[in-house]
């Protein structure tokens, strides 16, 4: 079923939120066995550092981190019996984080509560 909501402003509210509740509904289901708080947290931190870095840099570091580390044929991964952790993501992430920002980046995955400041202005 789809939905097309009239032509005036704020169609894309109703769009795009009913869109984002199912997503969360269907994470909310995978994830029901598992700590949301800790899910929430990683939502969180990846939409802070996106605006610290831009959401290109998140990108790149995220394909370089996945071709380093898939299960296929892995640059890495091959060469260990090894699987990644949080210290390894985290090194690409500071890999294209400006020297000016790379203390702001570890705190951001540490932390448990977030600044809203932090979260939505990048600051």
């Amino acid at each position: 079923m789809q939905l097309q909501a009239a032509n005036v402003q704020g169609k894309n509210m109703i769009l795009r939120t009913l869109a984002q509740y199912s997503a969360l509904m269907v994470m909310k289901k995978i994830f029901q066995r598992k700590n949301r708080a800790a899910f929430a947290k990683g939502i969180l931190a990846m939409y802070a550092l996106q605006n610290y870095i831009g959401e290109e840099k998140v990108n790149l570091a995220l394909k370089k981190f996945i071709r380093d580390w898939n299960n296929s044929n892995g640059k890495l991964k091959s060469k260990t019996p090894n699987y990644p952790t949080t210290k390894e993501l985290l090194t690409y992430f500071i890999e294209f984080t400006p020297v000016s920002l790379h203390h702001k980046v570890y705190p951001l995955f540490e932390k448990t509560k977030f600044d809203s400041n932090v979260i939505f202005r990048g600051k």
